[in-house]
């Protein structure tokens, strides 16, 4: 998928994200798309582990409102909690590969954080693949420099969790957990 394919698909789930029908024509009008690509596009949310229901006359719609995350809410709090550069990706391959990228363009000397809402080429453990759909679960991948080494991280990533879950909850996401 092209980088404006991409960009795209991530509109169309902007507008659907209401839980609202929206015509094929109102779509296509505010997507430059024709009817036949507005299909296409369809077909790639349900890729992503979206539900689309179509209705002939009224248009297409998620079975549910979908909330996305919101970057400028988390920067904000982020900033108030430290010293933390993130970048929010609707959509990437993997958060790691992204987070991998920066850290080689721009060495970071804070912490730094890659959020995405999916993952289309995320990786588990020995090298499995992992099931990331849209919007279901949070996909992040974190930098942080440990001055003393990593038996500084013990316990970092129940300390990172909690942080993540108060963001969140502050930010009016409902029913956040951690695993």
């Amino acid at each position: 998928m092209t980088q404006k394919q991409e960009q795209t698909l991530v509109r169309l789930i902007e507008i659907l994200s209401d839980g609202q029908f929206h015509s094929g024509t109102q779509i296509g009008a505010e997507l430059n798309l024709s009817r036949a690509a507005i299909n296409q596009y369809i077909k790639k949310l349900s890729s992503l582990g979206l539900d689309v229901y179509s209705v002939t006359g009224r248009g297409y719609r998620f079975n549910k409102p979908l909330q996305l995350l919101d970057e400028a809410k988390l920067a904000k709090f982020l900033d108030r909690e430290g010293d933390v550069n993130m970048v929010l990706e609707r959509i990437v391959g993997s958060s790691n590969d992204v987070l991998k990228a920066v850290i080689k363009q721009t060495p970071q000397t804070a912490g730094f954080a890659v959020v995405a809402e999916a993952q289309t080429a995320g990786r588990g453990r020995r090298g499995r693949s992992w099931s990331s759909p849209f919007g279901t679960n949070l996909y992040l991948s974190m930098y942080w420099p440990l001055e003393n080494g990593m038996s500084q991280a013990m316990g970092l990533s129940v300390a990172i969790g909690t942080a993540i879950a108060k963001a969140f909850a502050e930010s009016g996401i409902q029913a956040v957990q951690l695993k």
